[in-house]
């Protein structure tokens, strides 16, 4: 079905509909509307960077944002009756679990039914050979973090031989996670 913003192609609140979900995620996921969400509105929100991880992040004190949008993402897969194979591995693809603590890894461990661990596992593994230092993982997105907006970094200094500054600006999609 499509919505009204879809039917009569208002780009500008389909935006503001997406802007609400993702500064507002932390609050959708205890309604009904976040379990009765399409398997591809629920990995377009997963998959965004600009998910409200502030808040998500504050919600339970030492548990990072991408654990509790894990336990988000579980939560709608249990909500299914008999969720497809596919649309769980779909679900689980969006999720950054190298930006978890190995402590946080366990407890995805821990949640996931067994079936649903077959789906994750590799996830799962890839996450923990990034925290052992292993260069089998692949850079991408997945090894970034969530932020709201991009961030700059800009390094410098100034050297006597070559009497210059020397500059290098990184534009950064990433945020620190304490």
């Amino acid at each position: 079905h499509k919505t009204i913003a879809e039917e009569f192609h208002l780009d500008d609140l389909k935006q503001a509909n997406t802007d609400f979900a993702l500064s507002n995620f932390s609050e959708l996921i205890h309604t009904p509307c976040y379990l009765n969400l399409d398997i591809e509105d629920l990995t377009f929100l997963l998959c965004q960077d600009r998910l409200d991880y502030v808040s998500l992040k504050n919600k339970e004190q030492n548990v990072s944002s991408e654990f509790n949008i894990f336990k988000a993402a579980l939560k709608w897969i249990n909500s299914r009756e008999d969720c497809p194979k596919d649309d769980a591995k779909c679900i689980f693809n969006t999720i950054h679990f190298p930006l978890m603590s190995s402590e946080e890894l366990k407890m995805c461990s821990d949640a996931l039914s067994d079936d649903l661990y077959s789906l994750c596992q590799s996830y799962l593994d890839e996450a923990v050979a990034y925290k052992l230092g292993s260069q089998l993982h692949k850079p991408g997105p997945k090894y970034e973090g969530r932020c709201l907006e991009p961030h700059i970094v800009a390094v410098g200094g100034f050297t006597s031989s070559e009497a210059s500054t020397n500059r290098l600006v990184h534009i950064l999609s990433t945020y620190m996670y304490l």
